[in-house]
């Protein structure tokens, strides 16, 4: 859809982010990052699930390895994590900029150690979960407020997952606009 985009991506395992460059090569204006993002920088323990894509720095709860037995084998391993807002200068992001925060659970810590970068986003992505597939992952509301004391404003959502036993929804990415003027972003973001 957006061509000459530039895309930042981070992406905390070494394997993982192997295959991230190689399916990216082609893509003129990429940049990755070997790792993940939080509200404090250093090395801390992550774990390493089986599916690639539920591994996190929470362990996970009974509801996740319940509606999904394929995530029930993790191992733990030790990754780096910065601060978005120390290492955002040297991005050099420039706006309109659109973010996507889905990190399993914690959310809320990249939140926390990258608002004033993120603010400057005109729209943010954020995936929340309405039951605690990891343990003390913040819910649907307590992410709501955050990005709304952030200064944007819930739009909807997009890509629910449901659980496969009961249907019920787990997860969703969370669509926020930055509030000061909803239809000049979203002009800026469709020119940008």
């Amino acid at each position: 859809m957006l061509p000459n985009a530039r895309i930042v991506s981070f992406e905390p395992l070494p394997d993982c982010f192997e295959k991230l460059k190689r399916n990216m090569s082609k893509a003129k204006n990429f940049a990755a990052f070997n790792y993940g993002l939080g509200d404090a920088a250093g090395e801390f323990p992550f774990e390493r699930n089986a599916f690639s894509m539920s591994s996190s720095f929470l362990k996970m709860t009974r509801v996740h390895t319940t509606s999904f037995p394929f995530t029930a084998q993790t191992q733990s391993i030790k990754v780096r994590v910065e601060r978005l807002d120390d290492i955002g200068p040297s991005l050099g992001l420039t706006e309109p900029f659109l973010a996507k925060i889905d990190v399993q659970g914690f959310e809320d810590r990249v939140l926390r150690g990258g608002q004033q970068t993120l603010r400057r986003a005109a729209v943010m992505f954020v995936e929340m979960s309405f039951e605690a597939l990891y343990e003390g992952q913040p819910l649907f509301d307590s992410i709501c407020r955050q990005v709304h004391d952030m200064g944007f404003t819930y739009k909807g959502n997009l890509d629910q997952i449901p659980c496969p036993q009961s249907g019920r929804v787990l997860q969703a990415n969370g669509i926020f606009m930055r509030t000061e003027n909803d239809r000049t972003i979203a002009n800026r973001v469709r020119t940008g």
